[in-house]
């Protein structure tokens, strides 16, 4: 199913969940792999994916709509896939977003940064001493920042989290399902996810998810991992070992990875890609009806 983001303009993105949690695995999408390798990065949006070459180019590739897969030339350092919307860091620091607009998402604002996130209906960005802007609907709160320094910020469908340099965690925004309550710890990483859940990754290198569960989304299925993922049903982790791991709704094969070695791994609503140690990107997922709109098919 293909969400009208017209019809989005709040934060609930509706029900397509069944009344008993089911998990449907009755399908598979398989995995594609890259035509080439040279990648240095992918991050996967809802529907949409976009990857980082080695010389600096971003491609991106799926739903297409609102303009998010239309990556504009120049050298890039680093790519965030939104919901409909994309932002990527140019060479020079400077941030350029292309897509779905009508929050001012895709409006970023003067200045130089080292990376940036998107989520559904903002955007945000950290700067090189620590200083977080975010931009875009703060319907919800997500975009008024607490003060201070940071050392990683990931924005969320309708609300973001971000790591301070002492390794607390704060989430701030919606949290209709507990998704900006993060438990206490010392973290290294976080994601946002892409609506109700949100994942960590603690100092030690313990996963830990909170929010909404009824998939199993939230319950993390490895004892330790060195970056976690939060999609929308479903995150995936990636082991010391480079192995992905992933738990949760499974109706589309996202959470059947290749076998394969992964330097990163990235999820979006019904798939996941990984950037393997080989230098090309494997997407797997995408399968049933309106489920496959190129999100899953690297160039």
């Amino acid at each position: 199913m293909i969400l009208a983001i017209f019809s989005v303009a709040g934060c609930d993105r509706g029900r397509l969940d069944t009344a008993d949690g089911h998990l449907d695995t009755t399908e598979t999408g398989g995995d594609r792999t890259s035509s080439t390798g040279g990648w240095t990065a992918v991050d996967a949006g809802s529907e949409h994916t976009c990857g980082l070459k080695d010389d600096g180019r971003v491609l991106c590739w799926g739903r297409g709509d609102q303009g998010q897969v239309d990556a504009p030339e120049g050298e890039f350092v680093q790519v965030s896939a939104g919901g409909y919307h994309t932002c990527a860091v140019r060479s020079d620091g400077t941030v350029a977003c292309w897509g779905w607009d009508s929050f001012g998402q895709s409006t970023p604002p003067a200045g130089t940064y080292v990376a940036t996130s998107t989520g559904g209906h903002h955007s945000c960005a950290l700067d090189a001493t620590g200083l977080v802007s975010c931009w875009g609907s703060d319907e919800s709160g997500q975009v008024g920042q607490p003060e201070g320094a940071w050392s990683t910020v990931s924005a969320a469908f309708c609300h973001t989290c971000a790591v301070r340099p002492d390794a607390t965690l704060e989430c701030w925004g919606w949290n209709e399902y507990g998704q900006a309550d993060p438990p206490e710890g010392a973290y290294l990483g976080v994601s946002g996810g892409s609506y109700d859940h949100s994942c960590g990754v603690l100092v030690g290198g313990s996963a830990v998810c909170w929010g909404w569960d009824l998939y199993g989304q939230a319950s993390p299925q490895s004892d330790t991992v060195t970056e976690v993922s939060a999609g929308w049903r479903h995150t995936c982790g990636l082991s010391g070992d480079g192995i992905a791991l992933c738990w949760g709704w499974n109706g589309a094969g996202q959470l059947d990875p290749p076998e394969a070695t992964f330097v990163h791994v990235s999820t979006g609503d019904y798939h996941s890609c990984g950037l393997g140690t080989d230098g090309y990107v494997r997407c797997w997922g995408c399968a049933g009806t309106g489920h496959d709109l190129g999100q899953c098919s690297p160039p």
